[in-house]
C-alpha cells in the first residue's frame, strides 16, 4: 500500500512539471515524430507601409495585410496606412495594462511586474550641447517612452511538428516579443535587433483560420513566410540574424520526410497559384535543362551539348505559409499555419545563390 500511495505522489509532483512545457503534450504524443523550436523574427509591418529609404530588414519574408478592422483606424486616430503600428502599439498597451502575460526571457522564467515593463519601455537619451560662446557643454538627460514606431517586429518561438499517422505538419506559437532596432552612439543602426520583453502565447483558438478571419473579435491578421533549414538539425551556435534552433524530439529526419512527400504525395500538391502540380511538374523544376557551347581552336567548329543538371542538392529549407491575427476581446495574438511547402535554392550558372523557389504547396489550415 505504502508503495501504491509513493508511486502515486510520485506522479502527482512529476506531471505538474511536465504542464509547465508549452510543448510537452507533443513530445509526448506517439503520433508526432518530429518537434523542432525555433526562434525567428518576422517583420510585421505590411509590404504597402514600406517606403523608400525605409529602415526596414528585407530579406525578412513578406508580410501581407489580410484583414484589418480596428476601431482606431475608422475613427482616424492612425496615421495614413493606420495597420502599420496598429499592432505594436496594442502590443505594448497589453503589455502595461496587464492585459498580457509579460515575461523578461524567451525561457518564460521570470514574470515582470507593470511597474518593471513600464521601466523597460522608458528610454534614457544623452543630448550633448556645446556653447560657441563660452565653449561649455552641457549634458542633457531626456526620458522617452519607446512607442509603437521604434517596434521593428517580432521575434517569436515556434514549435514545428510532423504528425506521422496523417503524414501533416504543424506550428504552434509559444511566446513572442516586441523587438526594436540597436543603435550605436550616433543613433545609427547596427543591423541588430533586441527583445524589449516576452509575451507567453496563448494557443486556444479553435477552429479553421477562415472561421477565425470572419469573426468580429479579430481585427488584424496578417500572413508572413517562415523558411527553415531541412539539413542536419544538430545543434549549432546561434547568430543575431539566424537564432538557436532546438531539437526536442526527432524519431525521423526532417528531410527524409519532405523528400518523401515530395516523391509519393499523401496530399494534393499545389504552385504558387494554388493550382494542382504533378510531381513530374516538380522534378522539372528541380532538374535544369542547359545549352553549353564548346568551341574548337583548331577546327574551329562550334559544338551545342545539351547538359541535364540535377539540383536535388539545391534543396536546403522549407517554408511555412503562417497567419497572425489579434483577437481585440481576449487581447490575445494567434498564429496559425495554413500551408507548407519545399525550396529550391536558384543559383546561377557559378552557383552563386539568387533567390528561393517553392516547389509545391500542401494544404494544413
Amino acid at each position: 500500500m505504502k508503495k501504491i500511495l509513493f508511486a502515486c505522489t510520485a506522479l502527482l509532483t512529476y506531471f505538474p512539471l511536465l504542464a509547465q512545457s508549452p510543448v510537452d503534450d507533443l513530445i509526448l504524443n506517439k503520433q508526432i515524430d518530429l518537434v523542432i523550436e525555433y526562434q525567428q523574427d518576422f517583420r510585421i509591418i505590411p509590404d504597402h507601409c514600406i517606403t523608400q529609404g525605409q529602415n526596414v530588414i528585407f530579406n525578412w519574408n513578406r508580410a501581407v495585410e489580410v484583414k484589418f478592422d480596428a476601431q482606431e483606424a475608422k475613427n482616424g486616430f492612425y496615421y495614413d496606412y493606420p495597420s502599420c503600428v496598429w499592432l505594436p502599439g496594442q502590443l505594448l498597451k497589453d503589455a502595461k495594462s496587464g492585459n498580457a502575460q509579460v515575461y523578461e526571457h524567451h525561457s518564460l522564467k521570470k514574470k515582470l511586474s507593470q511597474q518593471e515593463v513600464e521601466a523597460i519601455l522608458l528610454r534614457i537619451d544623452t543630448i550633448v550641447t556645446f556653447d560657441p560662446e563660452t565653449y561649455e557643454e552641457t549634458v542633457q538627460i531626456i526620458h522617452n517612452e519607446v512607442n509603437e514606431e521604434d517596434i521593428s517586429g517580432i521575434r517569436a518561438r515556434i514549435a514545428y511538428y510532423h504528425n506521422k499517422k496523417t503524414d501533416t505538419f504543424g506550428a504552434r506559437l509559444i511566446a513572442f516579443a516586441p523587438i526594436i532596432n540597436v543603435l550605436d552612439d550616433n543613433g545609427e543602426s547596427l543591423d541588430q535587433y533586441k527583445p524589449l520583453f516576452w509575451i507567453k502565447a496563448d494557443e486556444n483558438a479553435s477552429g479553421s483560420v477562415k472561421k477565425q478571419l470572419q469573426s468580429d473579435d479579430i481585427c488584424w491578421a496578417l500572413q508572413t513566410i517562415s523558411n527553415i533549414p531541412i539539413g542536419s538539425l544538430e545543434d549549432k551556435e546561434s547568430t543575431p540574424a539566424e537564432p538557436k534552433m532546438n531539437v526536442l524530439k526527432k524519431q525521423t529526419e526532417l528531410r527524409d520526410i519532405v523528400f518523401q512527400e515530395m516523391e509519393k504525395p499523401s496530399q494534393p500538391q499545389l504552385n504558387w497559384e494554388m493550382n494542382k502540380i504533378t510531381p513530374d511538374e516538380i522534378l522539372s523544376l528541380i532538374n535544369r535543362v542547359d545549352t553549353v557551347i564548346t568551341y574548337d581552336p583548331e577546327t574551329y567548329q562550334e559544338t551545342m551539348q545539351i547538359v541535364n543538371t540535377d539540383n536535388v542538392l539545391n534543396i536546403h529549407s522549407m517554408r511555412f505559409v503562417l497567419v497572425w491575427f489579434y483577437d481585440i476581446r481576449r487581447h490575445r495574438l494567434y498564429c496559425r499555419p495554413t500551408f507548407w511547402g519545399l525550396n529550391l535554392d536558384r543559383v546561377d550558372n557559378e552557383g552563386n545563390f539568387m533567390y528561393l523557389l517553392p516547389l509545391f504547396y500542401e494544404k494544413i489550415d
